[in-house]
Formats: structure tokens, C-alpha cells, sequence
């Protein structure tokens, strides 16, 4: 073998061993090209799916945002209405309160009046029972006057009834013991004129089976 070929052996193994490590390192190049690859796949389809469910959850927050607006707009809708009624009776209330306070007024002024009208009728009633008292005065006089009887006795008849009367067992005042000798002829009349009547009676024939005191407890 001349040197030139031996040198050409040489070359085409090292050319042999250059493109064997080449394809070595092209197929670890295209193995790791296609980890990183799949990997960036991988890491996509994640963000992907990652990116689909912070858009559901956007959604989803957006949803509920809406809601919230939406209930907070109606509650407000309703608080407006709730205020405007709440306007319209506390305008219902002030006016009441204007008529109670112009009702009261008029009662103070009713109440003044009364007031002047029972102080004038409470002056008329004490004129009145003024009247009265002097109306019972006058009567008792009266009724004393026709009632009273004036007597006059004699220093020894008047001494008598001043002794009588000292006795306070039987007459308290003289009028006491007047008043019953009073009464004693009056008892006695009375049985005197049943005796006179039976005698009477007697005389025409009228006879009777009760007695003289029959006749007394009659009167």
C-alpha cells in the first residue's frame, strides 16, 4: 500500500468517525430539539389551559360583578322608593303636628275661657250660697217667730218655772216644762171630751163594750 493511500484510509475513517459523531450529535441535537419541544408544548398546552380558566374565572367574576350591580342598583331602586315614602309620611306627620299644635291652641284658649267662665260662675255660687245662708237665716227667724210664744207670768208663776226647770232629771229649759203642761191638757181634754161623749152616748142609748181607756189609746 503506497503512502497516499494509506494516508486516504486514514482520512475516510476520520471522515467516517467525523460524520458518526456528527449523526451522534444531530440525533441527540434532534432528541433534545424534541424534549424541548414537547416540553414547550407541554408548558403551551398548560398556559392554555391555564389562560381558559382565568378566562372562566374572569367570566365568572364578571357574572357575579353584574349581579352585584345589578342587585346594589335594585336595592338602591328600592331604598329611593323607601325614602321617597318615608318623605311622604314624615310630610303626612308635620302636618298632623301643625293640626295638633293649632288643635292645642284652640283648647288653650277653651281652657282660658273656661277657666274665666268657671271663676265667674264660682264667684255667682259663692253670691249664691251668700244668698242662700242669708235666705236660712231669715227663714229660721221666721219659723222661730211663728212657733214662739211670748208669756207673761207673775214674779211668783215665773220663780215657779225657773225651780221646775233647775231640775235637770225632768225639764232641761222652761220652754221644756211649758211645752209639757202643754201637752198634759192636751192629754186631758182629750179624755174629758170621751167622758162627755159616752155620757152623751148614755143618754140616747149607745152603749159600747170598750172602755174609757179604748178611747184614750184611740187618740
Amino acid at each position: 500500500m503506497s503512502a497516499l493511500t494509506k494516508i486516504a484510509v486514514v482520512l475516510l475513517v476520520v471522515a467516517s468517525l467525523l460524520l458518526s459523531a456528527g449523526v451522534v450529535v444531530f440525533v441527540n441535537k434532534v432528541e433534545q430539539f424534541k424534549g424541548t419541544a414537547d416540553a414547550a408544548t407541554a408548558q403551551l398546552t398548560k398556559e392554555r389551559s391555564g389562560h381558559t380558566e382565568t378566562k372562566a374565572q374572569l367570566q365568572s367574576v364578571n357574572a357575579e360583578y353584574l349581579a352585584a350591580t345589578t342587585a346594589a342598583n335594585n336595592r338602591l331602586d328600592a331604598l329611593k322608593q323607601e325614602s321617597a315614602s318615608k318623605d311622604a309620611a314624615i310630610l303626612e306627620v308635620k302636618a298632623q303636628l301643625a293640626k295638633l299644635d293649632q288643635d292645642k291652641k284652640g283648647v288653650e284658649v277653651a281652657m282660658g275661657n273656661m277657666t274665666k267662665v268657671q271663676e265667674g260662675l264660682q264667684g255667682q255660687l259663692a253670691a249664691a250660697q251668700a244668698q242662700v245662708t242669708d235666705l236660712r237665716k231669715i227663714r229660721d227667724q221666721l219659723v222661730d217667730e211663728r212657733h214662739s210664744l211670748n208669756v207673761q207670768l207673775t214674779d211668783a208663776l215665773r220663780k215657779y218655772v225657773d225651780e221646775r226647770a233647775s231640775d235637770k232629771d225632768v225639764y232641761a229649759t222652761p220652754s221644756e216644762y211649758i211645752r209639757d203642761l202643754i201637752r198634759r191638757d192636751m192629754q186631758d181634754r182629750a179624755v174629758a171630751l170621751n167622758v162627755l161623749e159616752g155620757i152623751e152616748d148614755l143618754r140616747h142609748g149607745r152603749f159600747s163594750d170598750k172602755t174609757i181607756l179604748d178611747f184614750k189609746d184611740r187618740d
